[in-house]
């Protein structure tokens, strides 16, 4: 039995109840079938604390307040918004709020991904300033959505933002060139090359990774939040509050 602690990384779960956990090569050298360990699991909490101060942020600035739970008093149309999407008829200043299935299902957009689609493409195709941001609750939401804006904008004008330790094997083949992988983590550009992509998808948690990388409030023209009604409260606010760590 090893006598030194050693640490490994879990990189998934088989039907429940297998774990595959990987470890530097020091345990393998020392590891023998007959062995047996002490094992305990650890937290990354990271995404709860980016909610927790979501959570903080909402309750003491009077801005967010206001965004976020905007009373009919308080709310006026901006005479000078257009609308997003002439044929869909959205009226008012936004937010808009889009009411519908989930956007994907069986890894295919729904009619409400195909909505949000269409009018990232008509903002894409509006101006050359534009700067889209697309969250979602989940990977598959982000990579469905991607696959199909690939055939309308060129991908170097979009930029799949992912989890540090998301697995390779997971990522589909047609995005995977659109990740920067380094080593066994996924990294992110210069800020100065991130705020050359004209579409960048991530999901509401790794959002803050954004911030953290330089991109400042105010940069994004156009900001998505698709399917937030099936993340939970905390989770949706993060890509409007994240600090820098």
């Amino acid at each position: 039995m090893f006598s030194n602690l050693v640490q490994g990384l879990i990189y998934n779960v088989v039907k429940s109840d297998i774990v595959l956990v990987e470890f530097e090569e020091d345990f393998y050298s020392q590891h023998h079938s007959d062995c047996k360990y002490d094992i305990s699991f650890s937290f990354n909490r990271v995404c709860l604390k980016r909610a927790h101060q979501a959570i903080a942020a909402a309750a003491s600035d009077p801005l967010f307040q206001s965004y976020l739970f905007p009373d009919c008093a308080s709310r006026k149309n901006d005479p000078e918004s257009k609308p997003v999407l002439k044929r869909n008829n959205f009226q008012g200043s936004p937010p808009y709020l889009v009411e519908g299935p989930l956007s994907v299902t069986d890894r295919q957009l729904s009619k409400t991904g195909m909505v949000v689609r269409e009018a990232v493409l008509a903002i894409y195709c509006s101006s050359l300033k534009n700067r889209i941001l697309i969250c979602a609750p989940i990977n598959k939401t982000c990579d469905v959505l991607m696959t199909s804006l690939m055939e309308e904008i060129p991908v170097s004008d979009m930029f799949r933002a992912s989890a540090a330790f998301r697995e390779i094997n997971g990522v589909p083949d047609d995005i995977l060139s659109l990740c920067l992988y380094e080593g066994e983590c996924i990294s992110f550009p210069s800020v100065q090359k991130l705020t050359e992509f004209r579409v960048i998808l991530s999901t509401f948690a790794s959002r803050f990774r954004l911030r953290n990388a330089g991109v400042t409030a105010g940069h994004f023209s156009h900001i998505f939040l698709v399917d937030a009604s099936s993340a939970t409260e905390p989770e949706t606010p993060i890509w409007l509050t994240s600090p820098h760590p």
